[in-house]
């Protein structure tokens, strides 16, 4: 009787694990339209400078938000914009290109498609479609791990550009001109057990070249669904990352009456660098205030980081 117990509940485990997967790739269909591949030029939101470029190295944590009332039509890169699919906003990676979104608080991630520009807040570093935040379990206020697919991302990027699309500028407007020549915050490395994010130099944007026949695009990797553990994390407000020990131990200084403020040393593909951070904090209220300080401050590249 115990045996038929059991495998009754193993039976029952299973069915929900199926039914769980296949809702979600019910969910993840593309959109009608591919639309076009779009890196797009530096532009200007809220005061912040955001430097749109070709990253296949993109790993980076921090706090995810839920796309709401965002109005019907199309999207930066030219889809249709649609709230039941797995879809996602990003202010600087290439669209479409595809990202793994890890919820940290309960271990569920899933794979969706980055086809619009956004979110424009420092201390967040995704926003996510209703059905995507379903799925994973998330609220507004949820800490993630965002990891590029780079074998899929360049797969559609090469067939899009095959078939002609070609890049243009960020949604919402033009941009207005950049008023520098490179990019003061870098995204972060994976974090590793008991270590800290590395800081990688951001790619550079590169303009595409349509050559060739057009090409079918590869197939569509959304809803591709995991359950890990849970990871514990600690939020800090990441001021700087610099070459120059020297240049981070000065931020240090204009940074110590915010709180706990330190320089965290590492090396990324040979090149040593040094970033600066302020915190921890306990929660993501006390994160966006200590962050909306710091930038009032005029430290417009601060943001919000799990570790």
């Amino acid at each position: 009787m115990r045996a038929l117990a059991l495998g009754l509940l193993l039976l029952i485990g299973a069915c929900a694990e199926a039914q769980f997967a296949a809702q979600a790739l019910k969910s993840a269909a593309p959109a009608e339209t591919p639309g076009r591949y779009v890196i797009g030029e530096p532009y200007q939101r809220g005061g912040a400078w955001y430097y749109p470029a070709e990253d296949f190295g993109y790993d980076e944590t921090g706090i995810a938000t839920v796309i709401r009332d965002r109005p019907a039509g199309t999207t930066a890169n030219g889809e249709r914009y649609d709230e039941t699919i797995l879809l996602a906003q990003h202010r600087t990676l290439p669209m479409p290109s595809f990202v793994r979104v890890t919820n940290l608080d309960n271990g569920r991630s899933v794979v969706v498609r980055i086809n619009d520009r956004g979110p424009f807040d420092a201390g967040r570093v995704l926003g996510v479609s209703p059905r995507a935040a379903e799925l994973l379990a998330m609220a507004d206020q949820t800490r993630v791990r965002v990891q590029i697919l780079p074998d899929e991302s360049r797969q559609i990027a090469a067939a899009l550009r095959s078939g002609g699309a070609q890049p243009v500028g960020a949604s919402d407007g033009a941009p207005v001109a950049s008023p520098r020549g490179t990019v003061a915050s870098v995204p972060l490395a994976p974090v590793t057990p008991g270590g800290s994010p590395a800081v990688a130099p951001p790619a550079t944007a590169r303009p595409p070249s349509v050559v060739g026949r057009p090409v079918a695009p590869p197939p569509d990797p959304t809803g591709q669904l995991t359950q890990g553990a849970a990871q514990a994390t600690r939020l800090f407000v990441q001021a700087g990352a610099f070459s120059s020990a020297t240049n981070a131990d000065r931020l240090v200084a204009r940074l110590r009456g915010f709180g706990p403020t330190a320089v965290s040393p590492i090396s990324i593909n040979g090149q040593r660098l040094w970033r600066v951070r302020v915190g921890p904090v306990s929660t993501v209220r006390e994160g966006d205030q200590l962050l909306a300080r710091i930038l009032a401050s005029g430290f417009p590249d601060a943001r919000l980081i799990a570790d």
